[in-house]
């Protein structure tokens, strides 16, 4: 069985894709074409906590804190392409230059603030014991 999540513990995604696109084709003599082509993308993926307190979850329960979530996921493409096409008769030549570049950035900074589990906090240490004789009672130790 779950437990209940409280306000405090919202999260909000963001995922976007841009992208721009140019392609010209120009005919320079009736002998020779050129093709260019542009390609451009950006796609951002933000998830952020509408709270950065430390997280409370309480088995079976409640959940309450922030959500402890904090990624940014950030990709740029961009592609040029040229080509250029000779035709002569029978005889045709074509040849051209493909440029790529992709750049990704990730971060990852969720559970930043700490997540509190009452259920499972780290034992203290028992006090240490030592053994000692019985005494009967009345009797008063020695020193």
């Amino acid at each position: 069985m779950g437990a209940f999540d409280l306000a405090p513990r919202a999260w909000n995604e963001n995922d976007r894709t841009h992208e721009v696109r140019l392609s010209e084709t120009a005919i320079a003599t009736p002998h020779l074409l050129n093709e260019f082509r542009f390609d451009y993308k950006y796609r951002p993926k933000l998830a952020v906590s509408g709270s950065h307190a430390t997280a409370i979850l309480v088995n079976g329960f409640f959940n309450n804190g922030g959500a402890q979530i904090e990624r940014n996921d950030q990709e740029r493409y961009l592609e040029f392409q040229d080509l250029v096409s000779y035709e002569n008769g029978k005889h045709s030549l074509r040849g051209g230059v493909v440029v790529k570049a992709k750049n990704i950035h990730y971060m990852d900074r969720s559970n930043f603030g700490g997540t509190l589990r009452p259920g499972e906090l780290p034992r203290q240490p028992a006090f240490a014991v030592h053994r000692q004789p019985r005494r009967p009672p009345g009797e008063v130790p020695p020193k």
